[in-house]
């Protein structure tokens, strides 16, 4: 359950909030069922700038690029949390969730182009940057008040940019400072030959696994169903790790999916039938206004 409230004091938006949460587990690592309470405070500033670039190409033609600039920040302090994380087998966040005081700093920068075609802004550079500070190190960090910094590149070129089709390329990760070593780390790049079909292959790294390649593609068919087809082979090791294999629909209030997962690691076969519905085709957003401005192009500088 949360409770919050934004209102603007000029250009900045700020959001307080309290947070509470109830957790219940048939069982435990003592083998005995077991709940737990967690209560969270905090606020988040931000703000939004913008300037649009616009000059006349070699054909005499307008073109434009507007950049926009989202600076956040945002505290929250989780206290009161019942039970140590050892207690709960850690499935998720939730399981290993424990007290904590929090600051993170966000510059998030994109770049967009007017689509000719409907006249909305499209991100062709997306650059989120996140640092993470813990005032309560010693608790919290081992003595180090300097967490992770967190980063996300997002590059969709303009057509008369690249000879490919439809290509996207990402590159992601997050970096520990006081070791001096990415912590985790993602790269992919994809590709859209035609309207209907996404191909795609990426590399990932982190703690636990030392180079894994991912690969795949994405047909649609009919407008309202996809076809998907993909699989994760380990470098490190020399093996595939797992085939996929999916199907779905989606209409104007659901959508229904099944997916086979080929485990070549466990040597077992899993079925999964998702069903979600969409609320009249509505999905919730949370970017409380931070991200918000005109849904046109052209609108009025702010940078």
């Amino acid at each position: 359950l949360e409770l919050a409230t934004a209102f603007s004091l000029g250009a900045v938006t700020f959001r307080p909030f309290h947070t509470a949460r109830f957790t219940w587990y048939d069982r435990t690592t003592s083998d005995r069922s077991g709940d737990r309470w967690a209560f969270s405070t905090g606020v988040q500033a931000g703000s939004r700038f913008q300037r649009t670039f616009e000059w006349l190409d070699d054909a005499g033609e307008s073109q434009s690029l507007r950049h926009v600039i989202v600076p956040q920040v945002t505290f929250e302090h989780v206290y009161k949390v019942d039970g140590e994380p050892g207690q709960f087998a850690a499935f998720d966040q939730t399981d290993s969730l424990d007290e904590q005081a929090l600051t993170r700093f966000t510059l998030l920068n994109r770049i967009q182009r007017s689509n000719p075609e409907t006249g909305l802004p499209e991100d062709v550079i997306w650059l989120d940057l996140v640092q993470n500070v813990l005032p309560i190190a010693s608790r919290d960090n081992g003595g180090d008040e300097l967490g992770l910094f967190e980063y996300e590149l997002i590059v969709n070129p303009i057509p008369s940019w690249s000879s490919m089709p439809g290509i996207e390329l990402l590159v992601e990760g997050e970096h520990d400072w006081n070791r001096g070593e990415n912590r985790t780390f993602n790269s992919r790049i994809a590709i859209q030959p035609t309207e209907q079909l996404n191909l795609f292959a990426g590399y990932r790294t982190d703690q636990v696994n030392d180079g894994q390649v991912d690969f795949g593609g994405v047909a649609r068919v009919r407008d309202r169903w996809t076809l998907f087809g993909g699989g994760q082979y380990d470098l490190e090791n020399s093996e595939v790790l797992t085939y996929l294999a999916r199907i779905g629909r989606r209409d104007r209030n659901w959508e229904l999916g099944l997916t086979v997962n080929f485990d070549d690691v466990a040597d077992e076969v899993r079925i999964r039938l998702d069903f979600t519905p969409l609320l009249i085709g509505l999905r919730p957003s949370r970017n409380y206004g931070f991200q918000g401005g005109s849904e046109t192009w052209g609108s009025a500088n702010r940078f």
